[in-house]
């Protein structure tokens, strides 16, 4: 009587753990949070010159402006300005063109990632590493977190974010007062740009469609 007494504990104590093995196979992992992507969204086909300052009225596939982001990683940050088509060379400007994405924190700063290219500055961009993509009609601008004027720590909260392309024009001056001549000036013709709706930011940290530094 004995013997099968500690054989019916035996066999129940094999079904509870084979309970306990299949509740703990069956138990999921949490899944990762799905990549943020497109935060600024932009029809293609509204770009051109705001002011009328010597551009022109053409729709400028370089400048029109269809989405961007910014994104994260333990080191570097990255901002992506992705336009309708990138051309190398725009006849249209040939003193240059100018895209920029601008952005707030929730820590309480302002910061905006520029590039620009042009007879003056080629492919340059603010700070960092400028990637001008021809091929996917992007423009990426990456710097290390390092190098930004503030931190940014894991967490913070990256909204009010803009986007603008430019194009750059000769703008008409008056000059040195008295001379009564009309000179002319660099200056930016605004000719697209767009905004995040409020209920989009990043988070510094979190996964994106960006791939950062590249």
């Amino acid at each position: 009587m004995r013997t099968r007494l500690t054989a019916l504990v035996l066999v129940a104590g094999l079904a509870m753990t084979g309970v306990a093995d299949a509740a703990t196979k069956h138990k999921q992992k949490p899944k990762p949070p799905p990549p943020v992507c497109h935060l600024i969204t932009d029809p293609s086909g509204d770009s051109g010159p705001a002011d009328n300052a010597g551009g022109s009225s053409l729709n400028d596939p370089s400048l029109d402006i269809t989405s961007a982001d910014v994104a994260t990683n333990a080191t570097m940050i990255t901002a992506v300005i992705r336009v309708k088509q990138l051309a190398q060379s725009d006849t249209d400007w040939p003193l240059g063109r100018e895209w920029q994405l601008h952005l707030a924190t929730s820590t309480g700063h302002n910061y905006g990632f520029t590039a620009v290219d042009g007879p003056a500055r080629p492919a340059s961009p603010s700070a960092g590493h400028l990637t001008m993509d021809y091929a996917h009609g992007e423009i990426r601008i990456s710097q290390t977190l390092s190098s930004l004027p503030f931190a940014l720590p894991k967490g913070t909260k990256l909204d009010v974010l803009t986007a603008s392309a430019d194009a750059a024009v000769q703008l008409p001056d008056s000059g040195p007062a008295g001379l009564g001549q009309a000179f002319l000036m660099p200056g930016w013709s605004e000719e697209d740009t767009a905004a995040a709706p409020p209920s989009k930011s990043y988070t510094v940290g979190a996964p994106s469609c960006v791939k950062v530094g590249s």
